[in-house]
């Protein structure tokens, strides 16, 4: 069970559109709002928290991209998830995996980079393999099928 605050906060936080032009201080406030919760209530909460936010309230290729720009923006890249093929899946999934064919397409490759390799799957590390490609990774396709099916029944 997520904590209310912990639930309010994180609508304050991806309840807004990443490209507004914001003022610098609120910029930094968010900024700092994120760090102050994942000091707070750890790593795991706040992922749980932010990851149930993006099933509950993104639905549509552009609020899936917002969500990942501000969770790009906030440093939720930074630290390992579980299953996280099963979590960018359910991106794609939202995105009908055409990735490059949706202006977001880069932010994509960059959470996916940043967290599979984090994880240890090499195949994601572009140093090892600087022709990695999203689109082409048949794990996450495979995660993003098991959303599909799963949310088609």
């Amino acid at each position: 069970m997520i904590d209310e605050k912990l639930k309010s906060e994180t609508k304050y936080l991806f309840n807004r559109n990443w490209e507004e032009d914001l003022p610098e201080e609120y910029a930094y406030e968010c900024s700092d709002k994120a760090a102050a919760l994942i000091a707070e209530y750890g790593w795991p909460s706040v992922f749980e928290a932010w990851s149930s936010y993006l099933h509950e309230k993104c639905d549509t290729p552009d609020s899936v991209i917002n969500f990942a720009k501000l969770y790009w923006q906030y440093g939720g890249e930074e630290y390992p998830i579980p299953e996280p093929h099963k979590f960018l899946g359910y991106m794609l999934y939202k995105l009908n995996c055409k990735t490059y064919e949706h202006e977001g397409g880069d932010i994509i490759e960059s959470l996916a980079t940043n967290i599979l390799s984090k994880a240890g799957y090499r195949e994601a590390d572009l140093y090892l393999n600087p022709y990695y490609n999203v689109d082409k990774d048949k794990k996450l396709l495979a995660a993003a099928e098991y959303w599909k099916q799963r949310n088609e029944v």
